[in-house]
């Protein structure tokens, strides 16, 4: 028995200024998303625990990459959205290889100098009250995350997805998902990474899951 390959997302996805008005399910979760957004507009994104946010992230990333099929599990209804070109998700629980010498991980999306780096994680105050230790960045750790808070991880992603490149000259994403990377922070750390993020990425459509205490 043959099946048609599922190619629902194709048919709801388009390009251009984010806009949402999509329901779907996965697993227990009924959503229904509506909005829109110009560059620069910050939006939140609340609710529940297993309300389906990540779930809205996960299919805002499969448009974007222009994916036929909905995420693993998610459902489409009925419905359309509409993505910018560009989008970068920056995640609370980033993946980080092991094994790995930490400024080479900070550089995939662009090259710069361990001293850039350093200088992006102190202005977040990344080791507080202290400089960075540039020699720890360029030496093999064997678990780097690992060995950092959930508030430094977070930082190390912003630093590594967002401001580095910016940094550098790259243009910053007309879409940024920024996946309950707050809650991790004290509220003067919070402070400093969204004034780093607004200076940064002044025009760029923000989507920001957060808790009410976040």
């Amino acid at each position: 028995e043959v099946h048609d390959e599922d190619e629902s997302l194709a048919r709801t996805c388009s390009v251009g200024d984010l806009a949402l008005d999509v329901s779907f399910s996965r697993g227990a979760a009924k959503v229904r998303a509506k909005a829109s957004a110009q560059p620069g507009d910050v939006l939140a994104v609340s609710g529940p625990n297993g309300g389906g946010k990540s779930s809205l992230f996960a299919l805002l990333q499969a448009c974007a990459r222009g994916d036929a099929a909905p995420p693993p599990g998610l459902v489409l209804n009925e419905g359309v959205v509409a993505v910018p070109r560009t989008l970068i998700h920056v995640a609370q629980q980033p993946y980080c290889p092991l094994h790995a010498v930490p400024l080479a991980w900070a550089t995939t999306r662009v090259e710069a100098s361990v001293d850039d780096v350093a200088s992006l994680l102190d202005a977040l105050d990344f080791y507080p009250g202290a400089s960075t230790n540039t020699t720890l960045l360029t030496e093999e750790q064997d678990d780097f995350c690992g060995s950092l808070s959930g508030g430094q991880r977070v930082k190390f992603e912003l630093m590594r997805q967002v401001l580095l490149p910016h940094e550098k000259g790259m243009p910053c994403p007309d879409l940024l998902l920024l996946d309950e990377i707050f809650s991790p922070l004290d509220p003067a750390s919070k402070a400093v990474a969204q004034k780093s993020i607004k200076d940064a990425c002044p025009s760029s459509v923000v989507l920001a899951i957060f808790h009410a205490e976040a």
